[in-house]
Parts: structure tokens; C-alpha cells; sequence
């Protein structure tokens, strides 16, 4: 009985899985292994810091927002660096256009679950020399730590230091790389780290009369339960098409999830003001949407921070009351909203009593704040 317990693990297939990807990892991997000894060395103890001239490369394999929030500290790193050419990008390869265009390097990854072509990107990495070498995730370790190797020794840095908000990791990142000490406002990103996509023709957009931008309104997350309730994101809509009716509203989102749940706020508002761009647009003219509006409103997700970023009027509709990282009510032009979890409208799918309790008072109250 025993030795049919074992078999089965044996046979588990996460188990196998895990055994093919060492297999694999160690086959296209092993001229670099040798090189793994030497990541030893203490930072500032080292030859770098006096270097004029650093060759560091920059992992960031998350989300759109993450890579958003990144882009001014990144800046800062090919200051430090000497030059945007000494800077190489290793993300995924929907983010490319967030980097391409500003000198950097970009390697890109966009076949997670092959474990072939993710050994691959790593042996191409592998096969130019860094002198630091910085895994930017802010809530976890990632696996390239394990898989990145360089024959003259390197640096490695990550962020995952406990804080209470995401820009004071960049603030310690950069700290850790440069000694120097920096305030929120300056790691925040603008308008001009996305001078390359705002510069970019793009027919999507039509030119807008100045006092008559329109309103884009993120209606996506990454889960399901960060996005209200159908009936009540089209509460929201119809309060802001009545309040503000000579003005468009633009309704963002991507992916397969936004595409489904957009279908059916389109049938019920019913207004010609409404304009449905979920799937229909890439990143970059997404963005470009983005700046040439009045303000945006949506939940915790990748657009949220790209509007964040740009310095367009923000107001976040939030999930929860608690988790302050990725709050971003430390600025004047963004406001935070969350209910208090009394008379939620909930379609059993979408949020939870917390965003389907936000009342149309709290919208309105952040407006008025706004200026709006």
C-alpha cells in the first residue's frame, strides 16, 4: 500500500513538471552555472560604485502598473548608469512599448509556460556581461534570480523591503544602488517618461476640443473581484454621463474577462456618449486615450496607474480598506474611494461589499475635491 502511495506522487503532475524544468534548465543553462559563485559580492564594497560607465540590467516580468510606476526610477537608473545604452530590459513583451524608443536594451518574454523558451531567454541574457543586475518585483522573489548568471561576477538588488507605499520601494531601490536619498515626488513618474508613445501617430485618436476632453473609466482588473458588480459600474456611468453630458466616456480594459462583462453595461446604458474601446486598442493608444482626457476614473489596475503616472485627475474606486502599497491618495490630483460595506449591490460574480458599497455621495464628494 505504501509503495502505491509513492507512485502516485511520483506520478503527480506537478511534480514531473518540476522535474522537466530542472532538466531543461540545466541542459541549456550549464555553461553559465560555473558562473553562479561568483554573485557574492557586497555592493558597495565593490569596484562598481567608481565605475563612470555600469552596465546593469533591469528585470521586470509583472504587470503593466508595476513596469508604469517603475519608468521614472528606471530614468534614474541610466543616470546612474551613465547612459540609456548601458541599461538592458528584461519584460514582457506586451510592456516593450513602455521602454523601447528611450535607448535601452529590451529583452522580452512572452512564453511563460514553455519552459524550452523561457531557458532560452535566460541563456540569451546570460550571454552579456552585467555589472548589477536589479529583480524589480515589488512582492516577490523571481525566478530569474536563480537563472542569471554573469563570468565577471555581478550585483544583485531586488526591492521586496516591507513598506507602506509602492513609490518609497522605488525610493529604497534607488538607495540601494546610489547611496542618495529620494523623495516620492521625484520617483514618480510623468508625463515625460511617456514621451515616446505620446509622440507616436495614432488614428485612434481624434482631436478634442480642449474643454470638452473626454472621461476615460477603467472598467478591468486583473481579478474579478476588483471590478464591481455590473449593475453597479453602471450606476456610476449614468451618474457621470448626467453630470457631465456634452462629454464622451471612453470605457477601457483588455482581455477576454473586460470584453464579456463591458457587453453588458453597453446594453444597458444606452447612450450614444458611451464609447466601448475594451479589446479594440493596443497599450499605446491606450495610453495616448489616456492623456487626452479630463480625468479617469476605475478600479485598482494596470490603466489606473498609467493614469496615475501621467498626472491625470484619479479617482480609484477600491477593493478593500486596508492594503495601503498601491494607494495612491498621497497626492493631491488623486483620490482613493472604498465603501463601507452596508447595502452593497453584488451580482454574485464581480467585487465584494467593499467596492459595491461605494455610494454615488463619495464619487461626487472626490469631484468636488478634484475640482472636477
Amino acid at each position: 500500500m505504501e509503495k502505491n502511495k509513492k507512485k502516485k506522487k511520483w506520478f503527480k503532475k506537478a511534480h514531473l513538471r518540476e522535474l522537466l524544468e530542472k532538466i531543461v534548465f540545466s541542459v541549456f543553462l550549464f555553461k553559465y552555472k560555473k558562473y553562479k559563485n561568483k554573485d557574492t559580492k557586497q555592493y558597495f564594497n565593490s569596484d562598481i560604485q567608481r565605475k563612470k560607465e555600469k552596465n546593469i540590467l533591469v528585470v521586470s516580468l509583472d504587470a503593466l502598473g508595476d513596469n508604469a510606476i517603475k519608468l521614472e526610477a528606471v530614468r534614474k537608473i541610466s543616470e546612474y548608469a551613465g547612459s540609456p545604452k548601458n541599461i538592458t530590459i528584461l519584460c514582457e513583451e506586451k510592456w516593450e512599448s513602455l521602454y523601447r524608443g528611450y535607448g535601452y536594451n529590451v529583452f522580452t518574454e512572452n512564453n511563460k509556460r514553455i519552459r524550452y523558451k523561457r531557458a532560452l531567454m535566460y541563456r540569451k541574457v546570460n550571454s552579456f556581461d552585467y555589472d548589477v543586475v536589479i529583480h524589480y518585483d515589488f512582492s516577490r522573489v523571481l525566478e530569474s534570480e536563480k537563472y542569471i548568471f554573469s563570468k565577471n561576477g555581478l550585483e544583485k538588488l531586488n526591492c521586496l523591503d516591507s513598506v507602506d507605499y509602492v513609490l518609497d520601494k522605488n525610493c529604497l531601490m534607488l538607495k540601494k544602488l546610489t547611496g542618495k536619498d529620494y523623495t516620492r515626488e521625484e520617483v514618480r513618474p510623468s508625463v515625460e517618461n511617456f514621451k515616446n508613445i505620446l509622440n507616436a501617430k495614432q488614428d485612434i485618436l481624434e482631436e478634442q476640443n480642449n474643454n470638452l476632453k473626454p472621461i476615460s473609466i477603467g472598467i478591468g482588473a486583473a481579478e474579478s473581484f476588483r471590478m464591481m458588480s455590473s449593475k453597479k459600474i453602471i450606476e456610476v456611468i449614468n451618474y457621470l454621463s448626467n453630470k457631465y453630458p456634452e462629454r464622451e466616456l471612453y470605457l477601457l480594459g483588455t482581455g477576454k474577462r473586460q470584453k464579456k462583462y463591458v457587453e453588458n453595461i453597453i446594453h444597458s446604458v444606452k447612450n450614444p456618449n458611451v464609447k466601448n474601446f475594451v479589446d479594440k486598442t493596443t497599450l499605446v493608444e491606450s495610453i495616448k486615450l489616456l492623456d487626452n482626457s479630463y480625468f479617469f476614473i476605475g478600479f485598482d489596475s494596470g490603466l489606473g496607474n498609467v493614469a496615475f503616472s501621467l498626472r491625470k485627475k484619479l479617482i480609484s474606486l477600491f477593493w478593500q480598506n486596508n492594503l495601503k502599497l498601491w494607494m495612491h491618495d498621497k497626492f493631491n490630483d488623486s483620490k482613493v474611494i472604498y465603501g463601507s460595506g452596508i447595502n452593497p449591490i453584488n451580482d454574485g460574480i464581480n467585487g465584494n461589499d467593499v467596492l459595491n458599497s461605494i455610494t454615488i455621495e463619495q464619487i461626487e464628494n472626490s469631484l468636488n475635491d478634484l475640482g472636477l
